[in-house]
């Protein structure tokens, strides 16, 4: 559940990400909103159907999408990294001030 939660989540930040910076509050806001309502009901749908502890559910959840966060965000600064330094310094030759 978590991965795909975090897969749904890196989607809808590039999603936002191509919009006006108006609609990208806007849409950040109502997928922050949405986020927990999804996990809300999915834990509560757990807890009726199942007879697995719910805090320790929501905790290892938590935990593990922490773990995804981190992860992605370290492949995302480094892939910005990789392709900033494959473009070179650009048309002054590296020369600074000049």
């Amino acid at each position: 559940m978590a991965v795909a939660y975090q897969v749904v989540f890196m989607r809808f930040q590039l999603f936002v990400s191509r919009r006006p910076a108006t609609l990208a509050t806007v849409f950040t806001a109502a997928g922050f909103v949405v986020r927990l309502a999804v996990f809300a009901v999915v834990l509560v749908l757990l807890a009726l159907l199942t007879k697995l502890n719910i805090v320790a559910l929501a905790v290892a959840f938590v935990v593990l999408y922490t773990i995804l966060s981190a992860v992605s965000i370290q492949r995302y600064i480094a892939r910005a990294k990789r392709d900033k330094a494959a473009r070179g310094t650009g048309p002054e030759g590296g020369v600074v001030g000049g």
